[in-house]
């Protein structure tokens, strides 16, 4: 019974959106046309994106979801509010976003449920919500065709590690393309 359990539980996360995710990095160059397809496999994934890059991600629940996604910039530490402040031995690390719906239909998402941040010696880190920093992603953001929202998603990380790349996923993380940018 154990071993059809486990049969099942495979068989289960084989068949869930995002389990057979591809990463995307990117160079300006690499994703300028707001007409590029997502590449078919990690083979054909172009790399090296940094701060000021952008990547062009699309939706998998909703195909003409396609968001030009770029890393603004990085503050590290980030000064939340005063009575706000990051957890002892912790400090505040906001990535500075803009997401441009290049797509034609509108996206509604929390981007902060697509975005991990992993630092340099490879230990991730989920959005943290009370920070206090002001021009956040938290929450419901909405994006029509053609517009697009600036802010930033924050984490809280150990003072002893350094940010080593931020990862964004559209549809709270459950499309099968993840932008990944070097910090």
């Amino acid at each position: 019974m154990r071993r059809l359990a486990g049969i099942l539980s495979v068989a289960t996360l084989a068949l869930l959106p995002g389990c057979s995710e591809d990463t995307i990095t990117a160079t300006p160059d690499d994703v300028s046309d707001a007409t590029t397809t997502a590449p078919s496999d990690q083979s054909e994934l172009p790399a090296g994106a940094t701060i000021g890059d952008t990547i062009s991600l699309h939706g998998e629940l909703d195909p003409e979801l396609e968001i030009a996604a770029t890393v603004m910039s990085v503050l590290d530490p980030a000064e939340g509010a005063s009575f706000l402040k990051a957890e002892k031995g912790s400090r505040y690390v906001a990535v500075e976003v803009r997401l441009q719906n290049t797509g034609t239909t509108d996206y509604g998402d929390a981007p902060t449920n697509g975005a991990v941040l992993i630092d340099a010696n490879n230990h991730q880190y989920d959005t943290w919500m009370s920070s206090g920093i002001e021009a956040t992603l938290d929450g419901l953001v909405r994006i029509a065709p053609g517009d697009e929202r600036v802010g930033f998603i924050v984490f809280q990380v150990p003072k002893n590690e350094a940010p080593g790349s931020f990862q964004f996923t559209l549809e709270s993380g459950f499309a099968s393309e993840t932008g990944q940018w070097s910090l």
